[in-house]
């Protein structure tokens, strides 16, 4: 959830000013593009017009972003008011809450943005396509034992002393009894770290941080998701070391493979049919057989046949608004285990704020890692199909999509920009020209488009009292209600077409779009053969979260009876 401490507001100002925001760059090498074709570039889908875009001056620069920026800023602070509720009525109760964190790590594998810095502002196509566009877990492997040996085990190895097991961290035993079960020990159960002492000027005052030996650090953001990749680690090593005897020299590579593969199954058959429009699902899931739907409107006929064509780019429509969508699903509490409950007496709360200081780089209070900590999947994902979801069940709700986040996590006018991740998202989608919501509906022949009463019901709906928040002027009601920054509308279309429960049409296809996009581009006889290694060790490819967590770790993490 973090983006960056680097963003800057009146720097994105002056690259508003100054700059076209999508521009061409050159394509960077990268050591798995041969496999996963070319790099993915961001691009617009649409050549929009200037009314299909929140208005602009282009004569005024500087002065027309401060402008929108004061209004961006106050949708912002109405995002953020929900605050700390609690209220059940804001739990989906269908849907677990791991898939929350899923849904981030699939958007790790998809987009590697670049940050914000304070000066020098690129294009937009320069933060993105900084990865391969199949969903090949490079955020899991880097660039492989070979190149990035730091991420591997160094022990055991090939024949030829090649590396092929990915890194686990031991946590710190507790030994102690709560409510008379026993706490996880010293086991290898979080992401590996390395303590590192910081003795420059003006760093701040600690003796160590703990930074994450992981190929992509965005994935040490919160403790749920470094856990979900300690879960991947333990799924390739239990992959390799069945095949090891018989793969030798080979088992990276085709443990790899067959990771890949029910990574790319568990995105296809377990995220995607939960949180997409059923409609837009069916329609994608033509695509991917390599037809395209015979009853769907002209423009997304003209879409399909774009992207079966390799025409599309990573859309920035996703990369900077609709893919943001789970940011709104975020719980401000978890039930973590039998230890960190939110009713329970421990003396730290699983709140937001403790759940993200499990962060090396900025030097997280709660490193090294004790065992009473590990999270029990069960909790997060629905392992049981008698266990119920729900506040006080056994398994964690997601938040419902809507037009509204924890403060904690969407930052308020109290914060500087770089913690405010509701307003960055506004002003990225702004300077970056993405379009309203209703343009694009438009342009995608959407005909369920929000009415302009739901939008604006959101819109002046009152801000919590007990914040530092502004309402919005009559003026800029009429204004957003009309012309609606894109990932607002992604968030109130959920609400007002599926009660908060998935996606609407709109906020689909942008979901959709660069999963399908990973799909597509994988090599399917490299699958076959994954699928013929998988069956050669006796191995049933999970399919779905629940499926991995069972085979990786029958009793989740051992925390319940």
């Amino acid at each position: 959830m973090r983006h960056g401490p680097a963003f800057d507001g009146s720097a994105l100002g002056a690259f508003f000013a100054g700059t076209t925001a999508v521009a061409d760059t050159a394509t960077r090498g990268c050591p798995h593009a041969a496999r996963s074709g070319t790099l993915a570039q961001g691009s617009l889908l649409f050549d929009y017009a200037p009314a299909e875009r929140l208005p602009e001056d282009a004569s005024a620069g500087e002065a027309s972003f401060q402008s929108m920026r004061q209004k961006l800023e106050l949708l912002a602070d109405k995002i953020a008011s929900e605050g700390l509720s609690t209220d059940p009525a804001l739990d989906n109760d269908e849907l677990p809450a791991g898939y929350t964190y899923l849904g981030q790590l699939i958007a790790h594998d998809m987009m590697r943005s670049r940050r914000f810095e304070a000066s020098g502002m690129r294009a937009a196509s320069s933060y993105v396509g900084d990865t391969t566009p199949g969903l090949d877990l490079d955020c899991i492997y880097g660039e492989g034992p070979d190149r990035a040996a730091l991420y591997y085990a160094s022990s055991p190895v090939t024949t030829a002393g090649r590396r092929y097991m990915l890194r686990l961290g031991r946590v710190s035993p507790v030994g102690f009894k709560f409510n008379g079960k026993p706490v996880f020990s010293g086991e290898a159960e979080d992401i590996p770290r390395a303590p590192v002492c910081n003795f420059i000027a003006g760093d701040r005052d600690r003796a160590a941080t703990y930074e994450p030996l992981i190929a992509d650090t965005r994935n040490e953001d919160n403790l749920i998701l470094s856990q979900m990749v300690v879960l991947f680690h333990k799924f390739h090593n239990k992959v390799a070391a069945a095949g090891t005897a018989t793969w030798d020299e080979e088992t990276f590579d085709r443990t790899r493979a067959i990771v890949e593969l029910a990574w790319r199954a568990i995105v296809r058959e377990d995220f995607m049919p939960r949180l997409l429009d059923p409609k837009v699902r069916l329609f994608y899931e033509a695509l991917l057989q390599g037809r395209v739907a015979d009853d769907a409107p002209k423009p997304l006929r003209d879409l399909g046949s774009r992207l079966i064509a390799g025409e599309i780019g990573l859309p920035l429509e996703s990369t900077f608004a609709g893919f943001r969508f789970g940011h709104s699903m975020v719980r401000p509490h978890y039930s973590l285990n039998d230890v960190f409950v939110p009713s329970g007496t421990a003396p730290v709360v699983p709140d937001l704020d403790a759940i993200m200081a499990f962060q090396g780089l900025t030097g997280g209070r709660f490193l090294p890692m004790t065992a009473d900590w590990v999270i029990d999947w069960r909790r997060f994902f629905q392992l049981d199909p008698a266990d119920a979801i729900g506040d006080d069940a056994v398994v964690n709700p997601a938040r419902k999509i809507r037009p509204m986040m924890p403060s904690r996590l969407a930052g308020d006018s109290t914060k500087a920009d770089a913690d405010r991740l509701a307003l960055r998202t506004l002003l990225k989608g702004y300077a970056f020209r993405l379009p309203t919501g209703q343009a694009l509906a438009a342009r995608l022949g959407v005909a369920d488009v929000v009415p302009e009463a739901a939008i604006r019901a959101a819109l002046s709906k009152p801000v919590n009292e007990f914040q530092p928040y502004g309402e919005l002027p009559a003026a800029d009601i009429d204004l957003l209600s009309e012309r609606t920054p894109l990932f607002f509308y992604v968030l109130v279309e959920a609400e007002h077409v599926a009660a908060g429960r998935r996606l609407g049409p709109v906020g689909s296809h942008l979901a959709a779009l660069p999963m399908v996009q990973g799909l597509m581009a994988a090599d399917r006889s490299r699958d076959a053969d994954a699928a013929r290694d998988a069956a050669a060790i006796g191995l049933g490819v999970p399919r779905s979260m629940r499926d991995l967590v069972l085979l990786v770790d029958p009793k989740a993490t051992g925390q319940h009876p």
